[in-house]
């Protein structure tokens, strides 16, 4: 959105990015006041991903915040997730060690470098969209699905189907042993009250 869009030409994409992050503590404190124990997921940009400062600064906002950082997960497009750089790697097996739960977000939609993903730690993939509300046009997107529930199942990670809309959606991916959805059949994106 525009708001991104104004972060990137003012190089501001960092601090949106620890922002974000920081809202996404308070927003745990309130949750926990409320007797609410959930983990919460943000995306983070790529630029974020290089910034020798990300350990550091997460682990500052969980002491600040008193919340543990296995109560985050942080959801990378897939493009991110295949850079195949070597920083990006040792940052997510960082994040990993700190207990944050690692997401490929879209998976499908990028550029899939698959012995990338291969060699990255993972604790979710999630089906892009696109696959699963066109998934009586095509059959190459039934085989994509297909291919990213393998491919969890031998990472031993959650695959989650985005974008279901329909009940018939949700008993395909039943019937072909994706238990996980998010989407419009369950619930429009909401406040936080």
């Amino acid at each position: 959105g525009p708001l991104i869009e104004a972060a990137e030409s003012y190089n501001m994409m960092n601090e949106l990015g620890y922002w974000t992050l920081e809202t996404a503590l308070k927003g745990l404190v309130d949750f926990d006041l409320q007797g609410l124990d959930i983990t919460l997921s943000v995306n983070i940009s790529p630029t974020q991903l290089y910034d020798t400062r990300l350990i550091a600064n997460l682990k500052s906002l969980s002491h600040k915040y008193s919340i543990h950082l296995s109560r985050l997960e942080l959801e990378l497009t897939e493009d991110i997730a295949v850079s195949n750089s070597l920083m990006v790697k040792m940052q997510l097996a960082e994040l990993h060690q700190l207990g944050i739960k690692i997401a490929v977000d879209d998976f499908g939609k990028g550029y899939s470098n698959l012995a990338y993903i291969r060699e990255i730690t993972l604790d979710a993939l999630k089906i892009d969209k696109t696959f699963v509300m066109e998934l009586s046009d095509n059959p190459v997107n039934k085989a994509i699905i297909e291919a990213a529930r393998v491919i969890g199942n031998a990472k031993h990670c959650e695959v989650i189907a985005e974008g279901v809309e329909t009940t018939e959606q949700r008993l395909y991916l039943q019937a072909h042993q994706c238990y996980q959805y998010q989407g419009f059949l369950f619930s429009k994106p909401l406040e936080e009250e």
